[in-house]
């Protein structure tokens, strides 16, 4: 798990999309926090839930958006790998373009507890608790 070292989980994907093997460990990571998001939010299938193609790094670019019926909402998921001033240009970034929303995954409850503090009141609801590589039941 990137930046935290000491966390170092067997993980087995299955891929969707033949193009996926050629994918970095890190971006089939960074799908699963987003797909475990996705879960969490219980978005359903057939709802519009669309994850960014390129999987771009532009701080403009959410990692997925969910197309609600009251407007979209920006997806990111946080590997623990922002500084606090890049989160707060995305959050930025993402107000700019009138997502009515923002929602806010992180890998560890430390970061959870930390960015509670820091980007808690800009946000609508809590920071997700991505722990999509876990065995451990859904809370």
């Amino acid at each position: 798990m990137h930046m935290r070292k000491a966390l170092e989980v067997k993980t087995r994907f299955y891929l969707g999309q033949k193009s996926f093997q050629f994918k970095a460990d890190h971006d089939l990571m960074h799908y699963g926090g987003t797909g475990e998001m996705r879960r969490l939010l219980e978005v359903k299938t057939g709802d519009r839930w669309v994850v960014n193609p390129r999987h771009s790094r532009v701080t403009e670019e959410p990692d997925a958006v969910f197309r609600s019926p009251y407007g979209d909402v920006a997806i990111e998921f946080d590997a623990d790998t922002y500084t606090l001033g890049t989160i707060r240009k995305k959050l930025d970034a993402f107000s700019d373009r009138a997502f009515i929303e923002t929602v806010w995954g992180v890998t560890s409850p430390t970061r959870q507890r930390n960015l509670r503090e820091d980007i808690g009141p800009r946000l609508k609801r809590d920071i997700l608790l991505t722990d999509w590589w876990s065995d451990q039941p859904a809370p």
